[in-house]
């Protein structure tokens, strides 16, 4: 038999080759190994990052282009509504500034072709006051009664000089008395609408206060929308001169414009007019351009 401190002698040394193979087997990179892992991490960054960023890249211009395209029609939205609301013949534009006369109000009037009749609005004959069939909610501060308005070029004519039969002048109050089903237009002056006397074919009247314009400057990149000025025979397209600059409300419609064109074909009064809009915004280099067709009646 081996002796005991044999025994434990072999199983000392065995333990220590034990030890010395662990910590070879633990053993850190070599400077080799090193290398090759840092040239193969660039080369999958080199592949692996543009993929990536071209991905990013591609969804932010979607981004952009959607913001954009979200500004443009919303402003193409509001630019409509405006234009569909206002008294028929009273669009115009120069090409990049769009002017109309908003309808605050509106019916259709009692007619009569005698001039003694007061309850009636006769055309071809001064009036004081007629009744509407129905009821309206209440006269705004400033209105004006417009009939039977036939074109742009003389309704402003008419609302800058005096009325010239279309629309009452500015030194005309106009009151409003609840007449029961039919309420009654009362006119501190009598004014004789349509000196030809044939009157509106569907009887409508309007009430109007002031214009409404939409100015398209795309070296300053915006649209502003002016309310609350006076009317001119001219369109006023400076936007730092009178009468836009007095406006009582200026407010931006949209930013980023690069470009914009406003085309009006006014058609008849038994064809639609049409108005053709173009708008291009532009952020960081990337744009979008947006044509939009608005049919407008003018029957009046």
């Amino acid at each position: 038999m081996r002796s005991l401190h044999s025994v434990v002698t072999g199983q000392i040394t065995k333990m220590d080759r034990l030890d010395k193979n662990s910590h070879n087997k633990q053993r850190g990179f070599t400077l080799i190994e090193l290398v090759m892992v840092i040239v193969i991490a660039g080369i999958l960054a080199a592949v692996v990052v543009p993929v990536v960023m071209r991905t990013f890249g591609n969804y932010d211009n979607m981004s952009r282009r959607v913001a954009l395209v979200d500004a443009a029609e919303a402003a193409m939205g509001q630019i409509e509504r405006d234009v569909r609301d206002a008294i028929p013949n009273t669009l115009r534009t120069n090409g990049t500034v769009i002017e109309i006369m908003p309808i605050r109000q509106g019916g259709r009037y009692r007619y009569s072709d005698t001039a003694s009749e007061n309850t009636a609005l006769t055309p071809g004959a001064p009036d004081s006051q007629f009744r509407m069939l129905g009821n309206m909610t209440s006269m705004p501060s400033g209105a004006r009664v417009v009939v039977y308005n036939t074109g742009a070029t003389q309704f402003y004519l008419a609302a800058t000089s005096g009325g010239s039969g279309i629309i009452t002048p500015t030194s005309t109050t106009i009151s409003l008395t609840d007449s029961g089903n039919e309420d009654t237009i009362s006119l501190s002056s009598p004014f004789q609408f349509d000196q030809l006397g044939t009157g509106s074919p569907a009887k409508r009247f309007y009430i109007a206060t002031s214009p409404v314009s939409y100015h398209c400057d795309s070296g300053l990149g915006t649209i502003l929308r002016y309310e609350g000025y006076s009317t001119s025979i001219a369109q006023p397209v400076n936007r730092n001169a009178s009468p836009l600059n007095t406006a009582t409300s200026q407010a931006l419609l949209v930013n980023n414009v690069s470009a914009c064109s406003f085309s009006y074909t006014a058609g008849s009064n038994s064809r639609a007019g049409l108005l053709v809009m173009s708008m291009t915004l532009t952020i960081d280099g990337e744009f979008i351009q947006l044509l939009h067709q608005v049919h407008l009646g003018n029957a009046p």
